[in-house]
């Protein structure tokens, strides 16, 4: 009996062990049991500060009306698209970090803007966090029936694939990517935009529009430009 118990306790250490090992250092089987998480349970992280405090500038001083709103995470940010396109009112919607269903639970300051055009980007984040394939598109199916809902014109940018820092996840990217291009055919007022076919080379993207292989430079900004201006310019 005291041989039994341990046994049991021995393994009850080596188990509760490896469990924090695999927790803090993401070791396997870490993808899975988030995966899994994720898919049957659902996300119960926090938001990011970050994320926190940009919703709340978004509802403090987020004012209407604006010809186009962009929707993302910080590849959106970083960009300043009033610069880049001086002649139109814009609305910089993206937060560092964010996820799609990030993104869904801020459409109220997204609405708010009453733009006439959304231009959304999102995916990398969540694949980064293991999200489920399914979960992602149906969050940004949600996304665009929300906005169609309020009357905007939705364009959606194709999720870019990235580079050293995450090419696992391009195969999810591209897979997204698919998806979103069939439900844009399927719906008026949405218009799918290639931006890999500017941005990437070999299946990533371009080394001269990035450091790091996710961010984009001014390069990677001028190619962005290039690829929807025509779609600014567009009386849908």
């Amino acid at each position: 009996m005291k041989r039994v118990l341990c046994l049991i306790l021995i393994f009850s250490f080596i188990s509760f062990t490896y469990g924090v090992v695999t927790v803090q250092y993401r070791i396997f089987p870490y993808d899975l049991v988030l995966l899994a998480k994720n898919t049957f349970i659902g996300k119960s992280e926090p938001r990011s500060a970050r994320y926190l405090h940009k919703t709340s500038l978004f509802e403090e001083f987020g004012r209407c009306c604006y010809d186009i709103v962009f929707i993302g995470d910080s590849i959106t940010e970083d960009a300043d698209w009033e610069d880049i396109f001086p002649n139109y009112r814009i609305a910089n919607r993206g937060i560092g970090g964010d996820t799609s269903d990030g993104v869904l639970e801020r459409m109220d300051s997204i609405i708010s803007t009453k733009a006439n055009k959304a231009f959304i980007m999102v995916g990398v984040n969540d694949f980064s966090k293991v999200a489920s394939f399914d979960s992602v598109f149906d969050n940004y199916q949600k996304i665009i029936v929300t906005l169609l809902a309020n009357d905007f014109n939705v364009y959606v940018q194709s999720t870019l694939n990235v580079g050293t820092r995450g090419e696992k996840f391009n195969n999810s990217i591209d897979r997204l990517n698919e998806r979103l291009k069939s439900l844009a055919d399927q719906k008026n007022k949405v218009v799918y935009i290639d931006l890999n076919k500017s941005l990437t080379a070999n299946g990533a993207v371009k080394s001269d529009f990035t450091e790091d292989g996710v961010h984009l430079n001014a390069n990677g900004y001028r190619a962005w430009k290039e690829a929807i201006q025509d779609y600014l310019l567009m009386n849908d």
